[in-house]
């Protein structure tokens, strides 16, 4: 396996973590109020959302970047 593909992975792994710990952030009683009171999510849920979300994409990309520049030839 290559090293960008085991990287891949890795991030996708990272970021899945990320995003469980942004809902599960979401759902707490103090990030209810907080979000009642400002109308927008806390900025550590913020990050974890974020960071989740990027991190599942690039991962994504850097996992299947060998097939697509393999198709190109």
């Amino acid at each position: 396996m290559k090293v960008g593909r085991v990287i891949g992975i890795g991030l996708v792994v990272l970021g899945i973590v990320l995003l469980y710990y942004g809902y599960t952030s979401t759902q707490s009683p103090v990030d209810k109020i907080y979000k009642a009171a400002t109308g927008t999510y806390a900025a550590h849920t913020l990050r974890h959302l974020f960071g989740g979300a990027a991190a599942v994409f690039s991962g994504g990309l850097l996992a299947v970047r060998h097939k697509i520049e393999n198709k190109s030839d």
